[in-house]
């Protein structure tokens, strides 16, 4: 059993906690007895516990390991641009014919108010006015879901390839849990890194969302932890892939050595309390001109398959996702004693009710809650805010 201590990543941010999770769950799969612990160097740096036949040092192991994961899913099919652009034009075009058609529908209602129209009589008025552009709205939903069909099936069944981000169809999100859990129940041993790996699939779309909480275009609603669902051109799901690709061995290396090594040609997924920079006395734009580093993001986004998603009343929480007094937020543990993966699942799914009474962590072996808010600054995107302890 070898010890590996994760010198670049730190406890007390949400980004670095869920990689933390990401770099268990990989590491979970050629040893399923790997432990997870925590300790203080500096701060909360995770440590695991694990078995390496393989000559040579353990970081570099492991940096081999994980590099060659993440590079395999975030590959995808030979997808059409083509398609895709034409996708996003059908896509603005049934944006604009939603506005029309709630301009149209206020005015057959201040119609049938002039005219005394009251309830079915009022509303056949606006049914009526409205006629020609639901045909058409629907044509264009319908038309949309089944080209989404075709792109989601060139990218392939991996665990970051529904499209660009979550919020597609219900019924398309159905038909890929569907297959992912009929390939899972087949018994096929996996030993290579493996794009559309049944498990981790399974485990991701049980994480992104649930095909019965859909917002009212009928889409799925993503998963709380989603900070980047298309708004100022970020998308979860494409800049995962893109942080994947970009993973290379000596990135995950320098990740796992403390010495992390960023690139400008990649796009975080936000999860990072550093992202959200003020204007404040602040010479450029602090949204350009930054870099990222594409391992964390990606391990990050692999760690958030242990945090499935919940139904909570007609929206959608996740495990972890803490709602108290209005304000949401990520709550997670740090523990000192090694654990295995489906004890870090127990550990984590029992977290909102150790927030409520966070004095009873200790028999729990926690040594402390951290506390993340989702804070949106701008009302155009969200961020986590720095962490504090429960």
């Amino acid at each position: 059993m070898k010890n590996l201590l994760c010198g670049g990543l730190d406890g007390a941010n949400p980004l670095h906690f869920l990689a933390s999770l990401g770099v268990l769950r990989l590491l979970a799969l050629r040893d399923a007895d790997v432990g997870m612990s925590w300790e203080w160097r500096g701060g909360w740096r995770p440590e695991y516990h694990w078995i390496c036949a393989e000559a040579g040092e353990p970081i570099d192991v492991a940096a081999g390991y994980l590099g060659a994961w993440l590079r395999e899913l975030g590959s995808v099919g030979k997808a059409d641009a083509t398609l895709d652009r034409r996708i996003r034009d059908l896509a603005a075009a049934l944006k604009k014919l939603r506005e029309e058609r709630t301009a149209l529908a206020k005015e057959a209602r201040s119609a049938a108010k002039n005219r005394k129209l009251r309830g079915d009589d009022a509303k056949a008025l606006e049914i009526e006015s409205c006629a020609v552009l639901d045909r058409e709205i629907t044509e264009k939903q319908i038309l949309v879901e089944e080209l989404q069909g075709e792109l989601n099936n060139s990218l392939g069944n991996g665990i970051a390839h529904l499209g660009d981000i979550i919020g597609v169809p219900a019924q398309l999100f159905r038909v890929k849990a569907e297959a992912a859990v009929a390939a899972w129940l087949e018994p096929v041993a996996v030993t290579e890194p493996c794009r559309d790996h049944p498990l981790l699939v399974v485990e991701a779309l049980a994480a992104h969302a649930c095909d019965v909480v859909t917002d009212s275009n009928g889409k799925v609603q993503p998963t709380p932890y989603s900070f980047s669902n298309g708004s100022s051109g970020q998308c979860l799901l494409k800049d995962f892939r893109g942080c994947a690709l970009n993973s290379t061995d000596e990135m995950v290396s320098g990740l796992l050595r403390g010495e992390p090594i960023t690139s400008g040609k990649v796009t975080g997924l936000n999860w990072n309390p550093a992202d959200q920079r003020s204007y404040a006395l602040q010479w450029q734009d602090p949204s350009s001109g930054a870099d990222d580093d594409p391992a964390v993001n990606a391990l990050a986004f692999v760690g958030m398959s242990l945090l499935s998603a919940i139904p909570v009343g007609s929206n959608l929480g996740a495990i972890g996702w803490v709602m108290a007094r209005g304000e949401n937020g990520f709550v997670w543990p740090i523990w000192v004693e090694a654990i295995g993966l489906e004890e870090v699942r127990g550990l984590l799914g029992i977290i909102p009710s150790l927030a409520k009474q966070p004095q009873d962590i200790a028999p729990m072996g926690i040594h402390v809650l951290m506390k993340s808010a989702r804070i949106n600054p701008t009302g155009k995107r969200n961020f986590f805010a720095p962490a504090n302890t429960l």
